[in-house]
């Protein structure tokens, strides 16, 4: 099933943050941020993800996620953890 999805990047604050919302999509509304704090030993980067959403369809929409879509939702930043450890394998402790 592919599922047409927009979003625009509305606050863009390097190295700190940035933050995206969805324009159309599945949610009736999206606000995806972003914030980069430096670890506590200064060699690296931890990663905050805040994402407040509404489903639409009011009440059914209530009953779909807690059946289905918070656990896509906890799946996709599962994998997205695992991806960027892959890519930037975190460092000595």
């Amino acid at each position: 099933m592919t599922l047409r999805w927009v979003t625009r990047i509305t606050r863009w604050s390097p190295p700190d943050a940035f933050e995206d919302v969805q324009e159309s999509g599945p949610y009736a509304s999206w606000t995806h941020t972003h914030r980069f704090v430096p670890d506590e030993q200064g060699r690296g980067v931890v990663m905050h993800d805040r994402v407040a959403y509404a489903l639409p369809f009011g009440f059914l929409g209530r009953i779909v996620h807690r059946l289905l879509v918070r656990r896509q939702l906890e799946a996709i930043f599962d994998y997205r953890e695992r991806a960027i450890d892959e890519i930037f394998p975190p460092g000595p402790p």
